[in-house]
Formats: C-alpha cells, sequence, structure tokens
C-alpha cells in the first residue's frame, strides 16, 4: 500500500529565515517497537546523550551559552516569543535530561526521540499520521481566527496562537506550535501509533547537519526494530514543497 503525505514551508517564512529547513521520513509498523524490546534501546540513548553533553561539557549553569541553544532563543524571538517563558525543544529536553538524566514519557518511541534530540542538539518529534485531519502538512505563521489547537500538556490559553509564531498544520489543525516547543494532543505520538511521520528542522547551515544526524540516527535505530521507514526527504527555499510515501510493501534501508 502506498500513500502519500505533502509537506511544505510557506514562501513568506525565508524572508525572516531564509536559510530554512525541514528534513522529514516517514514510518509505518511502529507497533513493532514494543516496550520490552525497546527498553534497552531507550536506556542505551539516555545514556549516549549523557555521554555526549558531558564530553561538550554542557551543564545546567551552561545551557544558555550552548549555541544550538542560543540559535533557537534567536529564531523564538524574531517571531515575538519569550524564550524564557516558551523554551525551544532542544533546551527543554537537555534541561530534563541534566536534572533528572532522562525524560520519562508513556510512549517509547517519543521517548527515544527526546533522547536521540539530546544527543544531537538537534529538535526531533513525531506526529501521528492516522490522526492527521489533512494529508497535506505546512509549516507556516498561525492562523488566530481559524486555527485549533490542543496542546499537550497545557492549557490552550497558555500558548496563544499569535499570527507571527510559527507553526505546523494540517488544514486549520495546529500540530506543533514555535517550530519545536509544544505538540497538539490530537496529533502527536500515542501508544498505539501504527504510522508517523518525523520531523527536525533548522535555523542555519550547523543546525542543518545537526537535524540530519538526529533523523538518520532514529531512522537507523526503527529500522533495526523491523519498522518500515521512508527516505528522508528535505524542504528549503529552493524546495519548499516535498512528497513524503509510506510503502507498506517492504523496509526502505
Amino acid at each position: 500500500m502506498h500513500v502519500m503525505l505533502t509537506f511544505s514551508i510557506d514562501p513568506p517564512l525565508f524572508e525572516t529565515f531564509p536559510t530554512l529547513r525541514v528534513a522529514a521520513f516517514t514510518a509505518s509498523h511502529l507497533d513493532r517497537v514494543g516496550r520490552p524490546l525497546l527498553g534497552d534501546e531507550l536506556d542505551a540513548a539516555w545514556t549516549a546523550a549523557a555521554t555526549e553533553l558531558a564530553r561538550r561539557g554542557i551543564t545546567p549553569d551552561n545551557i544558555a551559552t550552548v549555541p544550538q541553544v542560543q540559535a533557537w532563543r534567536r529564531t523564538f524571538e524574531a517571531c515575538g516569543v519569550a524564550p524564557s517563558t516558551y523554551a525551544g525543544s532542544v533546551e527543554a529536553v537537555v534541561r530534563r535530561m541534566l536534572a533528572y538524566g532522562r525524560e520519562f514519557t508513556r510512549v517509547p518511541v517519543a521517548s527515544l526521540c527526546s533522547a536521540v534530540s539530546a544527543r544531537h542538539l538537534a529538535p526531533l518529534r513525531g506526529f501521528d499520521v492516522d490522526m492527521l485531519p489533512a494529508s497535506s502538512l505546512t509549516l507556516r505563521t498561525a492562523r488566530p481566527e481559524t486555527d485549533f489547537f490542543l496542546p499537550l500538556g497545557a492549557r490552550p490559553s497558555d500558548i496563544p496562537l499569535d499570527p507571527h509564531v510559527v507553526v505546523y498544520a494540517a488544514g486549520r489543525v495546529v500540530l506543533c506550535w514555535s517550530f519545536n516547543h509544544r505538540d497538539s494532543r490530537q496529533t502527536c505520538l500515542a501508544d498505539d501509533t501504527t504510522r508517523a511521520i518525523f520531523f527536525s528542522e533548522a535555523i542555519d547551515g550547523e543546525q542543518a547537519t545537526t537535524a540530519s544526524g538526529a533523523l538518520n540516527h532514529l531512522r537507523r535505530i526503527l529500522i533495526q526494530h523491523a519498522v518500515h521507514v521512508g527516505p528522508v526527504a528535505v524542504a528549503d527555499a529552493e524546495m519548499p514543497s516535498i512528497g513524503l510515501r509510506f510503502d507498506d510493501e517492504c523496509p526502505s534501508f
């Protein structure tokens, strides 16, 4: 069975972020990544993340000086989002990991994304494809008059849909707010997710390298667990719209 999604970056975003780049891949049969099977993998992923942060000398006291964290703070500020209140996902997951050793979630694949994100200092998240209201996804500014957003772990009133804020959206449903700050309860990864699309975005060339590293790292782990994954596709100023296919007939190596 072949299923196609399209993803596009709204061209006006390139006026503010000319080197904006979003990479993505699809995955199906995520149900093959069961809790017992993923246990050791998760432990290893969090250990690897802790080792890498220690190698870089990153601590709770100096995380604000990490270039990747500073870049996302500047990006949020450019959209009118106060990073002191709404931290980027990279900063948030690293702070939680340094405080607690790992991020605890009931969804193993979501926890795996967080561990890989912390290790590579790159945003990384997945959405449940079967919960999407449309097959076309867009990175664009929010439309407060028509958009609908149910933030995960927060009240809608806590997350303002300001027209300067950049969101992932499918139709009028917001999937993630302020690039990578907060996912939607409607479309986030769940225990019963079988098909997903994974994203990592970058604002500059250095981030593009770490984003690709994070996506490919996650992709390799999923392949090891017999998940069917598609190739990584990239949207940028030269190609703002891409197609992403699910091919359930054979895994892509």
